[in-house]
């Protein structure tokens, strides 16, 4: 997520528990995601458009924590 800009408009202060947050998200909320990965070895224009819009859904929510 770093590398594609989405944690750009965070605090610095905010981003281990962005990225603690996130993981858990996922655990929970898309847990095949991470073995679709692992199985295609390879991030497909359908795979990424997947999580990139994962990450913004929860980037969305996450933002609501953070003090204005």
């Amino acid at each position: 997520t770093g590398s594609f800009g989405f944690l750009d408009d965070l605090p610095v202060s905010f981003i281990r528990k962005f990225e603690s947050e996130f993981f858990n998200f996922i655990d929970k909320n898309h847990p095949n995601l991470e073995l679709e990965i692992e199985t295609k070895k390879e991030l497909s224009d359908v795979l990424m458009q997947k999580l990139n819009e994962i990450i913004l859904a929860f980037k969305n929510d996450f933002q609501k924590q953070i003090p204005k």
